[in-house]
């Protein structure tokens, strides 16, 4: 699966970090003291080593492609196991 976003990529220099809890490329940190704009989950540092660790339990993984200035590419590669179905309540 590919999620692909325009919002001007992420830097060269931050790309080893992404996978890196508590780090993030917003440009306002989010302050708890002050009144909530925007989404109050963002920035924390938190979503893409979340989603890549879910991705290999399940034996996939995510990778990132950015171009800075352009936009950024996230992959989500899963495994297939079997041809049996599961049952849904």
């Amino acid at each position: 699966m590919q999620v692909s976003d325009e919002g001007g990529g992420i830097r060269r220099s931050g790309l080893p970090r992404i996978f890196t809890y508590l780090y993030s490329t917003a440009k306002n940190l989010p302050d708890m003291e002050g009144p909530s704009e925007g989404v109050t989950m963002a920035g924390y540092g938190f979503g893409l080593p979340v989603s890549r660790l879910y991705a290999r339990y399940f034996g996939g993984d995510l990778q990132i492609i950015s171009m800075e200035g352009y936009g950024t590419d996230a992959y989500l590669h899963l495994s297939r196991l079997g041809d049996s179905e599961e049952p849904l309540p």
